[in-house]
Parts: C-alpha cells; structure tokens; sequence
C-alpha cells in the first residue's frame, strides 16, 4: 500500500488516500460512450475502431474516414502531453502547447446514432451534444489518469488509527480527489458509520455480555 496523503475528518475520523494496487484499464471495464483512435510509437493506446491508422497520412484524414464509415460525430482531437508522466487533453492549451513534449494522440469519437440511443431522443439537440462532449473530455480525462498511474482508494481510519472494517474503496481516477468522487464516497461512508455508532451498531459488547457468550 502506498499513501499519498491523510485527511483528517471530525470526531476522530481519517481519510487515507492510497494508489489502488487493481488499476483497471477502464478502456477494457466499463460501458463507454466514446469510441478511441489512438496511436503511438512507445505506449500501447486504444484504438477501438477497425480504421488502420497507419493507412492514412494524417489525422485530418482519419477524421474524414470516421464520418464516412459513421455518418455525423462529434469528432474531438486527444492531445498527449508525455515529460515526468502522461497527460491527455481534447484542448491544445497550457503544456500541450509544447512542441518537443507533446502531439496529437489521436480522435475520440461519438455518432449522432450513439447519442440518439443514449438519450432516447429522435433529433439531436444541443444539450444532446453538449452532454455528449462532456462525456467525450471525461473519458479521455479518465483514460489519461490510468496512464498515469493515478488511480486511488481510500480507507477510512478510526480514532486509534485503525482500517474500519468495509470501508475500503478504490477505482477513482485522478488526483482531483474532490473531482473524482473520491471525497464524496469517502464521507458518505464516515455518515454512515457514525448512525451506525449512535444506534449501538458498532460498540463493542461490554466485559460481562462477553463473558456470558462465551461460556453458554
């Protein structure tokens, strides 16, 4: 186990923040929305389409090959940003800007056929395509993370400094820990165990009480 940091909480409670040992390729695990057209000469990346990205000569031209095979998309560009670790934007600003230290990494796309279904919708709105987008940037967000190496857990720690049993939780992707849920997650279970405390649900019993189970 390897922590990165420690909250503290009121009453007692702690946060421990850790790199979750399963790191999922989420590409692999989860019900995507977007579909990844990656490529790179050092990293193993999703390309999750049947497109052959080296027959063409430029992204420009996958692109076009995207809306061919799949008629309209939003089409977003995924930026890598690759110095002391991996970074992946669908926006060239800040680092990736850097011309020896970052490139286009590929597309991530969604059709308006996927978004239709998603949505259970005959016409695609803008809100359709503005929720659609969001989800677009999320995935790549998400993706970047796992290259990284920045998926974490947490456990919740006791007033003696002590794992409370259940309470571990991991697959949270990003060092936002706010951002990702983690935080969130972490203090839903911290109310929780506390209506369990003033219920009685979580004292230990007493040395008579003890004594008696023992010896019937």
């Amino acid at each position: 186990m390897s922590i990165v940091e420690t909250l503290e909480r009121p009453l007692g409670y702690k946060i421990q923040i850790s790199y979750d040992e399963i790191q999922i390729n989420p590409r692999e695990e989860f019900d995507n929305f977007g579909t990844f057209v990656l490529s790179h000469k050092r990293y193993s990346v999703a390309n999750e389409s049947d497109i052959k990205i080296s027959d063409y000569k430029s992204w420009y031209k996958v692109k076009k090959a995207i809306l061919k095979q799949n008629g309209p998309c939003i089409v977003l560009p995924v930026y890598m940003y690759d110095h002391s670790g991996v970074a992946l934007s669908t926006v060239r600003t800040g680092c990736f800007t850097d011309t020896w230290d970052s490139g286009v990494l590929g597309l991530i796309f969604v059709s308006h056929k996927r978004i239709r279904e998603e949505y259970s919708i005959k016409r695609v709105t803008k809100e359709a395509l503005s929720k659609s987008q969001d989800r677009l940037v999320n995935e790549v967000e998400i993706y970047g993370a796992y290259l990284n190496g920045e998926v974490f857990d947490y456990a919740i720690l006791n007033t003696a400094g002590q794992i409370i049993e259940g309470s571990v939780c991991g697959g949270f992707y990003g060092s936002n820990f706010t951002k990702n849920g983690l935080i969130e997650a972490a203090e839903e279970f911290i109310e929780w165990h506390k209506e369990q405390d003033t219920q009685g649900f979580n004292k230990e019993p007493d040395a008579v009480q003890l004594e008696l189970e023992l010896t019937v």
